[in-house]
């Protein structure tokens, strides 16, 4: 099975054997790890996302819930509306 982590994972079998992922892992796990209950919890809670396929349709559709970076600041200033350069904190020296 192939998967994609969205944090760090440590699967232990009873008999000692381990398989870790980093968080980001995107590649195949072994197939006890994916008969886990830990594994199936993880895919539910959507921190793992599985697919048994290793397409790029697939990893796309797998990870289209994430959320997206960049954007306007909540915090930041507006903009000013005749297009002028704000003040900086420099400018008032």
């Amino acid at each position: 099975m192939f998967v994609l982590t969205k944090q760090a994972v440590l699967f232990i079998r009873p008999d000692g054997e381990q398989f870790s992922a980093p968080n980001g892992y995107m590649g195949n796990v072994p197939e006890w790890v994916a008969e886990t209950k830990q594994f199936r919890r993880q895919v539910a809670d959507g921190k793992i996302v599985a697919t048994e396929s290793i397409s790029d349709k697939a990893m796309q559709d797998a990870g289209a819930d994430k959320p997206r970076r960049g954007g306007k600041r909540k915090d930041a200033p507006p903009a000013p509306e005749n297009g002028e350069p704000t003040e900086s904190i420099t400018d008032k020296a």
